[in-house]
């Protein structure tokens, strides 16, 4: 493949990306996403779930 193809594409999977991440800020309301859900809940899940581990009650996780 030619060069100057190859950053096209990457540039233009680059900016289709920013404007999918764009387009998906843009419908937060308050602390919630576009799709309903707590901004920061993957962060709130993986917190809870690495406490849980460091505890020894790594089955709780799947309760």
């Amino acid at each position: 493949m030619k060069r100057g193809l190859v950053i096209a594409l990457t540039m233009g999977v680059a900016l289709a990306c920013l404007a999918v991440s764009i387009a998906y800020v843009s419908l937060w309301r308050g602390d919630h996403d576009g799709l309903n859900h707590a901004v920061g809940r993957g962060l709130i899940n993986m917190w809870t779930a690495s406490r849980l581990v460091g505890a020894d009650h790594t089955g709780d996780i799947f309760d």
